[in-house]
């Protein structure tokens, strides 16, 4: 009887050990990510501002446009694809198939703002 309580026992401390260096592994995940995010998000707007001051001096100026990466499609991305923690995301094809359809959407709309003009959008979406 105690030789199968010593090996519940062993079994069990075996468990809690292997546990816990699974939650020491995601911690140390966690500590890069508070250094790498903020990194990221920076150099995101730093790019995203110098490709408002190329697209200004591409146009002269005369189009006043703040050209930024949206964080909109994060919820979005998240919930088509499924995903539901750590690790890459094995559905992520589902999502980038959604944002270029999004960027053929905007092309779209671009390509009939240059054809016809800006008209149909102020009676649409008056100021």
């Amino acid at each position: 009887v105690l030789d199968g309580l010593a090996d519940l026992v062993a079994a069990d401390v075996q468990s809690r050990r292997q546990v816990e260096a699974e939650r020491q592994g995601n911690r140390s995940q966690a500590k890069w990510l508070t250094i790498l995010v903020p990194a990221a998000f920076l150099g995101f707007i730093l790019m995203s501002g110098l490709g408002t001051l190329i697209f200004f001096l591409v146009t002269g100026g005369r189009v006043p446009s703040y050209l930024g990466s949206s964080f909109a499609f994060i919820g979005v991305v998240i919930a088509a694809s499924g995903y539901t923690g750590p690790g890459p995301n094995a559905n992520m094809a589902v999502a980038l198939g959604g944002i270029i359809a999004c960027g053929l959407v905007y092309t779209l709309i671009g390509a009939i703002v240059q054809a016809v003009g800006t008209g149909w959008i102020e009676r649409c979406m008056p100021p």
